[in-house]
């Protein structure tokens, strides 16, 4: 099994595992800086949308994969579900099951990213080399 597989076994044979990643997430202040990126987006970038909601330059992205990278898969998860309230209470409060799969996907990415620069150049949590 691959490091996230294990990692995730572990994460999922103890559930509180997943409220001390959401209150480490918290208290390191990254879901607030998330919100308030998705928050300024929307404020500056609204004259550059191509259509609702879809942006040139989309600075939450940038906060996930910076998270995801600095705080390895606890950024991931609780980018995870911090995506997963802005997608169920805000973007798509009709459409559970596509703000699931959303939620995920958006996380999935930048932790893939992640792992592979892990792996590939052996970057660590400094991103240093």
């Amino acid at each position: 099994m691959s490091g996230g597989v294990k990692y995730l076994h572990r994460l999922l044979a103890r559930p509180t595992n997943v409220f001390v990643s959401a209150s480490r997430l918290l208290h390191r202040r990254d879901g607030v800086v998330f919100v308030g990126s998705l928050w300024l987006n929307e404020k500056i970038f609204v004259h550059s949308q191509f259509v609702r909601r879809v942006n040139w330059v989309y600075l939450p992205a940038g906060i996930r994969l910076l998270s995801t990278l600095l705080l390895g898969a606890d950024g991931a998860l609780g980018m995870l579900l911090a995506s997963w309230v802005l997608n169920f209470y805000y973007f798509l409060p009709n459409g559970p099951v596509r703000s699931f799969i959303d939620g995920f996907i958006a996380t999935a990415a930048p932790y893939t990213v992640y792992r592979q620069g892990r792996e590939t150049y052996g970057l660590n949590a400094s991103l240093s080399i």
